[in-house]
């Protein structure tokens, strides 16, 4: 008899089955004082915008993977940081479908490097792109700048937080 009240008063196991993501996005986010300097260079090179969401991204990886992956991500690397790096020249990224001519300060910053080859192999994850390169986007807009006629930068650069999300594959939307 105690058997069967035991039995009848079992509850039923419950399997939970994890919610997957379309990606992981990380970003290391430049202090105040770098973005006001940025600001401030690409307003003297041309480029006036109310563009101003400076840093570089560490992963745009389009796995899918679980979501505790984020929080595992959270939880080994710290969001306040203090890296430094130094822009050493330009770059243009075009993306004719999307209309996207990015002008991008690139960055020498052998921190954000490490970062991102521990990430992908911690994590296992992908690169959406045939190589690694740190950098910062000026501008969207720049289909008609030649980035040779433009003046050499020379400046350091601070990150001081990473930003841990799931991918937006439509991110493209919001360039202005």
């Amino acid at each position: 008899m105690l058997k069967e009240i035991i039995e009848k008063s079992r509850v039923p196991k419950i399997t939970l089955e994890e919610k997957t993501i379309d990606g992981i996005y990380v970003e290391a986010e430049v202090c105040e004082r770098t973005r006001k300097t940025i600001k401030q260079f690409a307003k003297s090179i041309g480029i006036d915008s109310d563009f101003d969401d400076y840093h570089s991204t560490v992963i745009y990886s389009k796995k899918e993977v679980p979501e505790s992956e984020l929080i595992k991500i959270r939880q080994a690397y710290p969001e306040n940081i203090s890296i430094y790096g130094y822009v050493t020249g330009y770059k243009k990224f075009i993306n004719k479908e999307q209309d996207i001519y990015a002008i991008v300060l690139e960055v020498k910053c052998t921190k954000l490097e490490e970062l991102h080859r521990q990430l992908m192999k911690k994590f296992d994850l992908v690169y959406d792109y045939d190589e690694y390169i740190v950098h910062i986007t000026l501008t969207y807009k720049g289909k008609d700048i030649d980035i040779e006629d433009l003046p050499e930068p020379d400046f350091e650069v601070r990150y001081t937080k990473l930003n841990v999300e799931p991918l937006n594959t439509d991110w493209a939307k919001d360039v202005e």
